[in-house]
């Protein structure tokens, strides 16, 4: 059969259309071909029913079904649904634009126009800075599956280049670091996480231990999760370390296949002693180099002054049933002055902690979380545990402490009390021996 040709005369239009003049196809002289639609609720335009549908009261366009929600809307049970193809293999110009504003050319908005590219393989989310006067890159994506942001060439599974944020606005902050055959079941796990308490911890997950903490105040507490006098390590941004342990030495310094300095003793960048070892002995040296000395004479009247000494025995108040040997800071002072610190009856001011914060214990809220219309985790209320509680040195998983009533802390007069380094009595005994001998001499060639 013959195909049945329908056409215009030269120079006029085809137009179709419906009786009541809402619908219609015009193909016009200039080969071009419009599609007018009406505007009611079914006033639509479809191809073979599914295969495309153009909405007339809405505008959506329909691939694969007869009720577009969207602008576009594609359905299909093939896999993929789309697949956006650029002929040229070299190119890397962009494949799909998103652009916001009243304008049609792209970067014709400061930050608000996007890209999407496949370049070389690495596929580019691009935005255009117009402070630059380009295209920068915020996010790629290579064939290998790493993913860099702020950087066009990671080397990494995920590298960040430049500042980053994890922020939570009604929980705890946190970061999981996991090791092992799975992710669900690792074999080791480290949680980084900024409590709503203003803590910041590592802490084992398989073990439900908190390796480090840093509190408000800066502190570094190691093996403790609050400063004091718990064992544990806390290093205070004043400089100030504390090394707490119940059994077995609190600090252990040494040095491996060498001998030498173990602890260099320093005031204000100069060398004024050390500890060393020599690999059988320790040695608990003072500065003496006769370079840093002026002045020098000899010593006289050692025996005068080492009769003044008053040595005792007596027992210190913490430690009853103990007798000593030893000397009273203030008198041996009057004597050997370099040999004590301090001064007799002296005073310092302390603050100290009238009542310890408190708080209350809780369960956060769980916001509800939803995905493609389905609720994927049920919200959760807030659920309060315990109030008026001190921070807990450990809290259960999943629970939290902060604080309701801020620490009260007071100043007090507390005795400064004097020491004494026995150490610097020695030159006054040598002294005093050396001029014991020489009269025992003097009287023995008589």
């Amino acid at each position: 059969m013959a195909d049945r040709i329908l056409k215009p005369d030269s120079g006029n239009d085809l137009k179709l259309q419906n009786n009541g003049n809402t619908s219609s196809i015009k193909i016009n002289d200039d080969q071009s071909i419009d599609v007018t639609l009406g505007t009611s609720s079914g006033d639509d335009f479809a191809i073979n029913s599914t295969h495309l549908v153009v909405e007339g009261d809405t505008g959506n366009v329909g691939i694969g079904t007869t009720d577009p929600s969207t602008i576009l809307h594609i359905a299909s049970t093939a896999s993929p649904i789309l697949r956006i193809h650029h002929d040229n293999d070299t190119s890397s110009e962009s494949l799909i634009q998103l652009m916001r504003g009243a304008h049609d050319t792209f970067g014709g908005d400061a930050f608000t126009d996007w890209q999407v590219r496949n370049n070389a393989g690495i596929l580019r989310f691009e935005y255009n800075d117009t402070s630059v006067g380009s295209l920068t890159s915020a996010m790629s994506l290579t064939y290998a599956g790493k993913v860099g942001i702020g950087t066009t060439a990671p080397n990494t599974l995920f590298s960040v280049e430049g500042d980053g944020q994890f922020h939570d606005p009604s929980n705890d902050c946190v970061l999981f670091l996991t090791q092992g055959n799975t992710a669900a079941s690792p074999t080791h796990s480290r949680i980084i996480r900024n409590t709503s308490g203003g803590l910041f911890q590592i802490r084992d997950q398989i073990d439900s231990r908190v390796d480090l903490t840093i509190d408000t105040s800066g502190n570094v507490l190691i093996g403790k999760t609050s400063s004091g006098a718990s064992a544990g390590i806390q290093c205070e941004p004043v400089g100030a370390v504390y090394s707490i342990r119940s059994g077995g030495p609190a600090g252990l310094f040494a040095r491996n296949d060498s001998t030498g300095e173990v602890i260099r003793i320093m005031d204000d960048g100069v060398d004024v002693g050390s500890i060393d070892t020599d690999g059988s002995n320790a040695s608990y040296n003072t500065s003496s180099d006769y370079r840093l000395k002026d002045n020098i004479v000899a010593m006289y009247g050692s025996i005068d002054r080492l009769k003044l000494l008053k040595p005792s025995r007596f027992n210190f108040i913490a430690n009853a049933d103990k007798t000593v040997d030893g000397f009273i800071a203030h008198e041996a002072q009057e004597v050997v002055p370099e040999a004590v610190t301090g001064e007799k009856d002296a005073m310092k001011t302390e603050e100290y902690t009238v009542s310890e914060a408190k708080g209350e214990i809780f369960t956060p809220a769980v916001k509800e979380v939803t995905e493609s219309n389905v609720v994927t985790t049920e919200a959760v209320a807030e659920v309060i545990l315990e109030t008026d509680v001190e921070r807990p040195e450990e809290l259960t998983e999943g629970q939290q402490w902060r604080e309701t009533t801020a620490e009260v802390t007071a100043e007090r007069e507390v005795p400064d009390m004097q020491g004494i380094d026995q150490s610097k009595l020695v030159p006054l005994l040598v002294g005093a021996l050396q001029e014991a001998v020489t009269r025992i001499e003097t009287l023995e060639n008589a």
